[in-house]
């Protein structure tokens, strides 16, 4: 947790309970169901090593990719391999991809650029509130079917 909360929201929860596992893995599930957002589990020889996820949630026609991975398996092409994957399947659904990230976070831009994408805007204000790590600038990649 320590490695993600300075970019991503859900992270800076002081104390992540099992009570917060439990909730994401309801709304993993319900987001299945409704069509609205799929997580998968990173997996390394049967070791879950992140989470890469396709969400609804840039509108119509797209889906957003997220991801991240465990400090101790950083660097190896992991986030990279599993994002290619979720791509694939985005392209069953639709047209686009977008990967949104802060300006500051260098980790999550190299993914992008490895994958073709190019960078269509920057945003600020961004559209989530400020983490420790950010800058306010949201970067804004697109993959086009």
């Amino acid at each position: 947790m320590e490695h993600l909360r300075p970019w991503m929201g859900w992270a800076a929860v002081e104390d992540y309970s099992f009570d917060h596992t439990t909730a994401f893995i309801a709304e993993c599930e319900s987001g299945w169901m409704f069509g609205e957002a799929f997580h998968y589990l990173i997996l390394v020889d049967g070791v879950a090593v992140g989470v890469g996820a396709l969400g609804r949630t840039v509108g119509p026609g797209a889906l957003e990719l997220g991801y991240w991975v465990h400090p101790e398996h950083t660097g190896r092409g992991y986030a990279t391999e599993a994002s290619r994957a979720l791509v694939r399947q985005a392209f069953m659904l639709e047209k686009r991809v977008e990967i949104w990230h802060d300006a500051a976070n260098m980790a999550s831009s190299s993914i992008p650029r490895k994958l073709g994408f190019r960078e269509r805007e920057r945003r600020s204000p961004p559209r989530h509130p400020l983490t420790s790590g950010e800058v306010g600038i949201d970067v804004v990649w697109e993959l086009r079917n």
